[in-house]
């Protein structure tokens, strides 16, 4: 019998727990910046693969690293940030199996166009390098509008 009263009061109490952690109304999360406000953003990847290709095995490996700053140019009616965009740096260390090692940063004098990689996608990475572009950003962060570029 004192079992069942324990029971009892043990699902009453993780009921009443479950009831208390409930929220009534969903969290929201808001930008606050003001005009003239400049945000760095550091973004990264790492990417691990194995490609299987005629029964052989391929490993590649790759890690970006993208730096960005958002200034803010204007704040409209609706409460829409109109951002400024610049990609200040740009990093990709990456291993294709058997076509061999790549290396890319946008501060760096130097570049690998030589190689089978190099060739293909250095000059992609150059045009990335420090590009400028609008957005515009509403009050809960959706993007509403990109340009330029």
């Amino acid at each position: 019998m004192n079992v069942h009263r324990v029971s009892v009061l043990c699902a009453a109490v993780v009921a009443s727990i479950g009831a208390a952690v409930y929220a009534d109304e969903a969290v929201s999360l808001k930008c606050k910046m003001a005009k003239g406000d400049k945000v760095i953003y550091r973004t990264k990847m790492e990417m691990k693969q194995t490609q299987n290709i005629a029964g052989m095995a391929f490993d590649n490996e790759m890690n970006n690293e993208a730096i960005s700053s958002y200034t803010v140019d204007e704040i409209d009616e609706q409460g829409n940030y109109h951002l400024t965009i610049k990609a200040e740096r740009l990093k990709v260390k990456a291993k294709f199996g058997a076509l061999g090692d790549y290396v890319f940063d946008s501060q760096s004098s130097e570049r690998d166009k030589s190689s089978m990689i190099g060739a293909a996608v250095t000059p992609l990475y150059e045009r990335m390098s420090g590009i400028v572009y609008q957005a515009k950003i509403g009050p809960d962060g959706d993007v509403l509008e990109v340009k330029g570029y």
